[in-house]
């Protein structure tokens, strides 16, 4: 929670640094949407989340759509705060994260 807290302000602070990003059960600032809206994202978040409530990830993913992005996400029914088990074991997570390169400048 604390890596998908950090992915989403490291978005919001440098937002044409990375080519991707995967946050998980985190939460940010949606205001900040529009700044890394071009960016591909797969956000991921359990539905029964007590540590972390699953609204912030719907709202980030919400107003990335708004600000024009298509972010991916995956919310896991029936999973508490370990969204991570999942997704890591999913090897195509891994291979969606890396097939993504920022363009040359």
């Amino acid at each position: 929670s604390m890596g998908g807290h950090g992915t989403w302000d490291a978005l919001a602070r440098r937002p044409n640094f990375f080519a991707a990003a995967m946050p998980i059960c985190g939460g940010g600032d949606p205001s900040t949407a529009k700044l890394f809206a071009d960016t591909p994202i797969a956000c991921f978040h359990g539905d029964q989340d007590k540590e972390v409530p699953v609204e912030q990830s719907r709202n980030l993913i919400k107003a990335l759509k708004q600000a024009g992005g298509s972010p991916l996400y995956t919310e896991y029914g029936g999973v508490g705060h370990d969204s991570w088990t999942q997704t890591y074991a999913n090897v195509e997570n891994f291979k969606w994260l890396f097939s993504h390169r920022l363009k040359k400048q």
